[in-house]
């Protein structure tokens, strides 16, 4: 699943509710108000091994690692009292449930990204296409690969534009691959004169939404 959108479009918040549904399993929301989509999710049975990557450290700590165990100004998704290990230095956790989180780096020798069988890759921005390849072959037994994006024809840190190759196969009706635009304009928690700011800044330009 690709979800794509600009700055502030919710798309990484989403990415981290998405991978804690992952970790946590169907059954912890059978009776909240997120079973409403979460029963449609491909999530497997039993415990999870699940592998967030960003494109350097600094993007890994925030926002994929503070989005799922909380910081000191934003609420973790997943529950403190479900955590039975945690190290902020390796961006690796455990749940009561078995399910097990591990944070990459893409700024990393991508051989450093292989070996393991994930059930979910979630990458956080446009990587090098080595990086994309390599965490694609982690969910090669069944695995799923989330994508949350800014696809900029003009920017971005590949120069092989995989993004674009999965978003005109998913035009060719790929029925492996779903993509969701998400747009700045209708996030609720920005206020109308940052939305009129972007408007002005990126009106006209190839990518706008």
């Amino acid at each position: 699943m690709l979800l794509l959108g600009g700055n502030g479009s919710g798309k990484s918040i989403t990415g981290s509710a998405i991978t804690t549904a992952w970790l946590r399993g169907k059954a912890a929301f059978r009776d909240e108000p997120a079973w409403q989509w979460v029963q449609y999710l491909p999530i497997p049975d039993g415990p999870t091994s699940v592998r967030g990557v960003a494109l350097n450290f600094d993007m890994l700590r925030d926002p994929i690692w503070e989005g799922l165990v909380g910081r000191s100004d934003h609420p973790p998704m997943i529950p403190p009292g479900e955590l039975v290990a945690k190290s902020n230095h390796l961006f690796t956790f455990r749940l009561k449930n078995g399910s097990k989180f591990h944070g990459k780096s893409a700024d990393t020798d991508p051989k450093t990204h292989g070996g393991a069988n994930c059930d979910l890759v979630w990458l956080d921005e446009e990587a090098k296409k080595e990086i994309f390849d390599e965490n694609e072959q982690r969910t090669r037994k069944g695995g799923r690969l989330l994508v949350t994006a800014t696809p900029l024809d003009d920017v971005g840190t590949t120069a092989t534009p995989w993004i674009f190759d999965l978003i005109e196969r998913w035009r060719a009706w790929d029925p492996e691959i779903i993509v969701v635009f998400m747009s700045t304009l209708n996030n609720p928690y920005l206020s109308e004169t940052h939305k009129r700011q972007q408007l002005a800044k990126w009106r006209g330009h190839p990518e706008e939404r």
